[in-house]
């Protein structure tokens, strides 16, 4: 996202203000329309105001909308959006509320110079919305909130026209609070008070020639935390620290250097050479390496190709979670929601077909290995980890009005033998998950602007339980039915679905990747209670002109 915003042109089309946020916890495909409904932009652009609003309502209490106002005059574009989405959840204190927004401006100083400033808020207050597995590992009583307000510029040069200059600056700040009630000592409550900035400044330059392309950059980012745990309850102290409280400081600097460059020779291939240089410090890490960047992409043929790539990486302290180096080497993702200062050797190879011309499928394997620093009281230590994922899949539209597709997915996240079970949330974090799911789909798309999907998703899966746990299963396997039915409006004015998560109602033993994930309270993939909720998505154009600015 921050990539495409910064190589844009001016506009009508501004996205929603949920899309620059990670981490917003919402069931996957119920909340808001996650992306702009406009599949196309027209060829030319004129002078007007338009309105994006969608909304939603559903089971659980669940309330949601966005709305972007945007407009372009001249060389000037700019949205303003907000963002608010609220549900009680499927259990006690699973509760979620989020309000953000946004304020956008874009502008051309000149033919070959745009120039652009963003301003962002975030209020987000939740229980607790984690799966653990076991149905009923929960707490009745913990609450996080947390107030981020986010500033970014922005710049892209374009000296001639196979070349570009960007540049990004972020600042951020956060304050966030969690209340954790303890069983022993009864009564006791755990308390994290933490405020956070952080900045990070980057600049690209991009090149594209018949015959390869290269994207060099670099950046330094720095994150500043101040946090407080700290136990309050009648009685003694039942930790060996000042005022029963452990106060941190945690400063995180990282600069890098990186330079991918794509060659097409022969002229059927691809190759990725590239390095990037780290130097990160901090979490008791000292980091200074260089890392390589290597990948083929080899058209075999018309109907198959190949891929591979080997990578290494250090995740930086980035200050909202955005950045413009690339992301892919090859195809295989180089990017993850680890803990600031993973160091991280991936690879993987894969290939993909297309049989006929509406026929196509392939594979991925790929794997990760870890070394994560984690601050164990007062001490930090590193332990490793691996992460391994196998892909399968198939696509295939035997009509123009009909899509089917499938694919069979394995995820294995193995921790170090040495590593102690580490608090995550109210449960323990497991030091080994395995989870093969196997989605089927089909989809249906009447000319006349009625469309359906039915669907549906197998998965198994097995844990490697603490001896604390209190599950009395270490496995499980359910299948969850998904269906849609909705209606495009004429003329690109909107879209109208009523859809269901979880058709059946289907209960079932789960967990999900907040183990294994430095941002706890992620989106759930699934959860045991049936969801139905009616979407709505609206775009007006407000005038053909724009006596406002005139």
């Amino acid at each position: 996202l921050l990539q495409s915003q910064l190589l844009q042109s001016a506009n009508i089309n501004h996205l929603q203000p949920q899309l620059a946020e990670t981490s917003l916890q919402i069931l996957d495909g119920a909340g808001p329309s996650s992306l702009s409904f406009n599949e196309f932009n027209p060829l030319f652009l004129r002078d007007r105001v338009a309105l994006q609003a969608n909304g939603l309502a559903g089971t659980n209490d669940t309330f949601a909308d966005d709305v972007v106002l945007s407009g372009i005059e001249g060389p000037l574009s700019w949205s303003l959006g907000q963002y608010h989405y609220e549900t009680d959840g499927f259990r006690q204190n699973n509760d979620l509320q989020h309000d953000l927004y946004n304020v956008f401006v874009q502008g051309a100083v000149t033919p070959n110079l745009n120039l652009q400033a963003e301003y962002r808020r975030r209020e987000t207050n939740h229980g607790d919305i984690q799966l653990n597995f076991e149905p009923e590992d929960f707490s009745l009583t913990d609450r996080d909130r947390s107030d981020q307000d986010t500033f970014r510029i922005g710049a892209h040069y374009s000296p001639t026209s196979n070349s570009d200059f960007i540049v990004s600056g972020i600042y951020t700040h956060r304050d966030r609070g969690l209340d954790q009630f303890l069983v022993a000592p009864p009564g006791a409550i755990f308390e994290l008070r933490e405020a956070d900035e952080g900045f990070q400044g980057e600049a690209q330059y991009i090149l594209k020639h018949q015959w390869f392309n290269a994207t060099l950059g670099g950046g330094a980012y720095d994150v500043n935390d101040d946090n407080t745990l700290g136990f309050e309850f009648d009685g003694p102290c039942f930790v060996p620290f000042p005022n029963c409280e452990i106060i941190n400081n945690f400063d995180i600097s990282h600069e890098s250097a990186y330079l991918y460059t794509n060659v097409f020779f022969p002229y059927n291939m691809t190759w990725t050479v590239g390095l990037s240089y780290d130097s990160f410090d901090g979490l008791g890490q000292d980091i200074d390496k260089v890392h390589p960047k290597l990948g083929l992409q080899w058209d075999v043929a018309d109907w198959i190709q190949l891929r591979s790539a080997y990578f290494g990486s250090v995740k930086r302290p980035l200050a909202v979670n955005q950045s413009i180096e690339p992301t892919q080497v090859a195809g295989f993702n180089q990017s993850f929601d680890d803990e600031y200062g993973t160091e991280a050797a991936g690879y993987g190879f894969g290939f993909d077909l297309k049989l006929t011309s509406n026929f196509y499928g392939g594979m991925e394997y790929s794997r990760r290995d870890l070394d994560v620093p984690q601050i164990i009281g007062t001490e930090p230590q590193v332990f490793n980890r691996d992460e391994e994922t196998y892909r399968l899949y198939t696509h295939w539209t035997p009509h123009r009005h009909w899509a089917f597709s499938t694919s069979l997915e394995f995820e294995q996240f193995r921790r170090g033998a040495a590593e102690p079970s580490v608090a995550v949330g109210n449960a323990t974090a497991l030091p080994e998950v395995e989870t093969l799911s196997v989605p089927v789909s089909a989809k249906y798309f009447h000319p006349l602007g009625l469309f359906t999907h039915f669907g549906g998703r197998f998965v198994n899966q097995t844990v490697d339980l603490q001896p604390s746990a209190m599950s009395t299963t270490d496995a499980d396997a359910f299948f969850l039915v998904d269906a849609a039915l909705g209606y495009r409006l004429p003329r690109r004015l909107g879209i109208i679905s009523l859809e269901a998560r979880n058709l059946l109602d289907q209960e079932f033993f789960y967990q999900d990747h907040n183990a294994h994930s430095r941002t706890t309270g992620l989106a759930p993939i699934y959860t045991p209670d049936r969801m139905v909720f009616v979407r709505a998505t609206f775009s007006l154009d407000m005038m053909s002109s724009s006596p406002f600015f005139r």
